[in-house]
């Protein structure tokens, strides 16, 4: 205790004793680890004439990523303030006294310390930041935001400055929420300066939006076809009405008991946007993209299903709700394969085992963490996962209703899946371990899906731009999927890639208008892809129904032939039998004889 007292006091006294000396302090949250408990430290600055120097004092110790974010932090202040910052010191003090302190996320605190400090100006006290910084000034995202929150709140402070994410991200998404459980408006930085518009007052703090709403021009859409090669369109329509009713169903169920007004309100208002897009999903499948229709309602329902999960989460809750989605995918059975519901048995068993794996991981990321964060990113993590299986039960169901002969697998298509397999397994993505795990149960079918999946979806494909000529190839391959395609999901998926292309075309946006493209290209190889896939698994279902055939002659010989061993010992048996019965009769004939005979005697005498 008494060196890091001495140190300390030295660096008040050259402090003081210093000209020019400036101190000004900030409040910077922090997260105790393996504690879920967010902390708020105040943080202190001590600029002085020098030679360059960054330390930070106070905490038990010091990472070196933390005092390697206050060197940088000094050195983009330096310059931002236009001050020499080799003829500087620079001392901070994080007032956690007796505790281990390490990592980036102070870097921005430390940036705005260090600008208001040479400028010998106070910072406000009525806000909180967190942030990493790098050298060009942009702020890094960071862990903890909603524990950090919660103390910032608990404190009493006016708003919490965060980096800049992703309107379509999971961090984004933990802002959100964190915004509306707390009540505490947090603001988003990407960059020193707009951080500074904050604190100055010059930029206001608005509370942040969530929003679902994506307008699809679906009246300028062709209606298409839902007839196709080898497959019964009336299912796939079943499949797509029962996804868009069970994200209707998650929609009206946004109101949980016991949260805050403010929560409910913003949870109406999902509600009505919810709602508001499947008017939209609807009408797309009504005009016969009903994968497209479906895919989309998945999204939002996974959306839905987090936000009616994640209110007040705390990583037990997590644990139970993860428990019940692994329960109910584990129960689900795919019945048996036949050449007529072979894609939905082996899109269910793709789906399952994509749920399974999240599952796993999700699991084994909560047990390694349990901050506030981590929980609402395993209820994130974890709503695809049960909606897969949703899916999977549906598709099983449908399934099972199909007439057709039971079928196994050739050797042909399992040395095609095993080969599939080892050409995406360096990957590691979800595809490419799930193609693994199929193949290891035996569902090659299934696995082949899987890793096609993960070769259209590695990031090889090339990107390509929205133009004259890139519609008029994509129309020519969307015709040829749609005419040429072998089974539902690529037909579908041709259809899929119509719709995009159709978007692309009637986008005002560049932006918008190369990321349709880029969908449409995507699902057209997909399609393609898939549909070979189809072709290869047919062909090896007639050869195996070949093969089941002759088992089956060769079983009916088997019986033929076992019947007559039987009628032989039957024929044995009964000439047995035969044999004394002949012999009881000459016996019973000849003592009747012989007891005539002896009547006949005793009369005479």
């Amino acid at each position: 205790m008494m060196p890091k007292l001495a140190i300390l006091a030295f660096a008040v006294v050259a402090a003081f004793g210093m000209i020019d000396a400036y101190t000004t302090s900030i409040h910077a949250p922090a997260v105790i680890l393996n504690q879920s408990i967010g902390e708020l430290t105040n943080i202190s600055l001590n600029v002085s004439s020098g030679t360059g120097t960054v330390s930070v004092i106070g905490p038990g110790s010091v990472g070196s990523d933390t005092l390697y974010s206050a060197e940088t932090a000094a050195a983009y202040a330096s310059a931002y303030a236009g001050a020499n910052e080799k003829s500087l010191n620079f001392t901070y003090d994080i007032n956690i006294s007796g505790i281990n302190v390490s990592g980036p996320s102070a870097g921005l605190a430390f940036t705005l310390l260090a600008i208001y400090g040479i400028e010998s100006k106070q910072l406000p006290g009525n806000f909180s930041v967190t942030g990493t910084i790098q050298s060009d000034g942009s702020v890094g995202l960071v862990g903890g935001v909603y524990d950090k929150a919660t103390a910032v709140k608990q404190k009493n402070l006016k708003y919490l400055i965060v980096p800049n994410a992703d309107n379509a991200s999971l961090e984004y998404f933990i802002y959100y929420m964190a915004q509306q459980e707390l009540g505490l408006p947090i603001a988003q930085a990407s960059t020193v300066s707009q951080a500074l518009g904050y604190v100055s007052g010059s930029t206001p703090i608005r509370s942040l939006s969530y929003s679902l709403i994506k307008n699809y021009s679906v009246s300028e859409l062709p209606s298409v076809s839902t007839t196709c090669n080898g497959c019964d369109p009336a299912a796939f329509q079943e499949l797509t009405n029962y996804t868009l009713n069970f994200t209707t169903a998650q929609a009206l169920s946004l109101y949980p008991s016991n949260v805050s007004n403010a929560f409910i309100s913003v949870k109406g208002d999902l509600q009505d946007q919810m709602l508001s897009q499947l008017g939209q999903y609807r009408a797309i499948a009504d005009k016969g993209y009903l994968y497209t229709a479906a895919d989309l309602a998945f999204l939002d329902y996974v959306k839905g299903f987090v936000f009616a999960n994640s209110y007040n989460i705390t990583g037990e809750k997590a644990i139970g709700i993860i428990g019940n989605v692994s329960a109910y995918c584990n129960s689900l059975i795919p019945p048996p394969l036949t050449a007529q519901n072979y894609e939905y048995v082996s899109g269910g068993e793709l789906r399952q085992s994509w749920a399974n794996i999240t599952i796993q991981d999700t699991v084994a990321m909560v047990n390694a963490s349990s901050d506030s964060d981590v929980a609402i990113e395993a209820v994130y993590n974890v709503a695809p996962a049960y909606a897969w299986c949703k899916a999977a039960s549906e598709m099983y169901s449908i399934a099972s209703s199909m007439n057709g002969t039971g079928i196994y697998v050739s050797q042909s298509l399992k040395s095609e899946a095993m080969a599939a397999v080892s050409n995406v397994s360096s990957s590691g993505t979800l595809y490419s371990r799930a193609a693994k795990q199929l193949y290891n149960n035996g569902q090659y079918i299934a696995s082949l899906y899987s890793a096609t999946y993960a070769n259209v979806f590695s990031g090889n494909l090339p990107g390509i731009s929205f133009n004259s000529s890139s519609d008029s190839a994509m129309q020519a391959a969307v015709s040829n999927a749609t005419l040429n395609g072998t089974g539902v999901w690529p037909y579908q998926f041709a259809l899929q890639s119509g719709f995009y292309l159709r978007q692309a075309e009637l986008s005002d946006s560049t932006t918008d208008a190369n990321s349709n493209i880029q969908s449409a290209y995507s699902s057209m190889t997909l399609s393609q892809r898939l549909s070979s896939v189809n072709n290869d698994a047919l062909a090896s279902m007639v050869y195996l129904q070949q093969q089941q055939a002759n088992g089956t002659a060769a079983d009916i010989s088997g019986e033929l032939s076992g019947l007559q061993q039987q009628f032989n010992k039957i024929y044995e048996l009964s000439l047995v039998i035969i044999l004394l019965l002949v012999m009881v009769i000459v016996a019973q004939s000849f003592f009747i004889n012989m007891l005539l005979r002896r009547t006949k005697n005793g009369r005479k005498r």
